[in-house]
């Protein structure tokens, strides 16, 4: 499962005086990488022609299978591999270069440029899904080819018996336009070992994990370290009145004094309860 690998709460020193935070970052990674799973699972299926819709835990599965088990490294990955954009440029007017197409476009891609008569002076409006210019054989990077795969391969990507519509705009302006792109958008080419589907995917994906789960990664690292720091190999404390966290951790009393009672481990729901983090 493509999760960053967490500390159980079982396995924490309690005495850590830090310890609720770090149960919270922790917390808050799984929380964003759920979410993050879930945001592509919504995503993808947003994409016309679908033949089925697409789970977030099915999204997950095949970004472990086809692009790796660590997304928080997928894009390093991208960057050793010097793998670059494809390039090129369209032609207005010719088929050859580029296709007016329903897929998931971006205002980058406008038509306007291929048919200047329509649109001069007239009100142009389109959906999410097109009609968009698409720049055959540079594919489209901002696309989750996730779902090129299996059973999931989307309408807007098939390569046979490609209709052509016509479509009418404000004060009699009409298109002509496809119903796919006929091709998988790969944007990158292969490079270092790695396939154009696998550059593609890295780069998209791992910029997307990145922004949905980085900041919480972070924390969680920095909470790791403090906690090692505390408790890490070698690491000594004397019962003494300082800043250090956790300098009673171990101390012993001598004589018939009571001793001090510290559990080895707690539930994280108790832990939470008791430093008032849950009910």
């Amino acid at each position: 499962m493509a999760r960053y690998p967490v500390a159980a709460s079982g396995t924490l020193d309690l005495t850590f005086k830090d310890v609720g935070d770090l149960i919270r970052a922790r917390k808050e990674l799984q929380d964003a990488e759920t979410k993050f799973y879930e945001d592509r699972r919504d995503l993808v299926n947003t994409y016309p022609g679908k033949k089925k819709d697409i789970t977030a835990s099915e999204i997950e599965q095949a970004y472990d299978t086809l692009v790796g088990k660590e997304p928080w490294n997928y894009l390093a990955k991208f960057t050793a591999s010097g793998s670059s954009l494809k390039t090129g440029s369209y032609v207005p007017g010719s088929a050859s270069t580029y296709w007016v197409a329903n897929y998931p476009g971006t205002a980058d891609n406008s038509v306007e440029g291929q048919y200047p008569e329509i649109f001069e002076g007239n009100y142009f409006e389109v959906d999410v899904n097109g009609p968009w210019r698409y720049d055959r054989n540079l594919g489209a990077e901002w696309i989750d080819l996730i779902v090129s795969q299996g059973g999931y391969n989307t309408g807007f990507m098939d390569r046979g018996g490609i209709n052509t519509w016509t479509r009418t705009y404000l004060y009699g302006g009409e298109i002509q336009y496809s119903e796919a792109i006929g091709e998988i958008p790969y944007a990158y080419n292969a490079n270092g070992g790695i396939t154009s589907f696998e550059a593609h995917m890295l780069k998209l994906v791992g910029e997307a994990w990145n922004a949905a789960c980085n900041t919480q990664l972070q924390a969680y690292k920095s909470g790791v370290l403090a906690y090692q720091a505390a408790y890490g190999a070698g690491s000594a404390f004397e019962y003494a009145s300082s800043a250090v966290a956790g300098i009673w951790n171990g101390y012993t009393q001598t004589g018939g004094a009571a001793k001090f009672n510290r559990p080895g481990t707690l539930s994280s729901k108790l832990v939470n309860m008791a430093r008032g983090l849950e009910r």
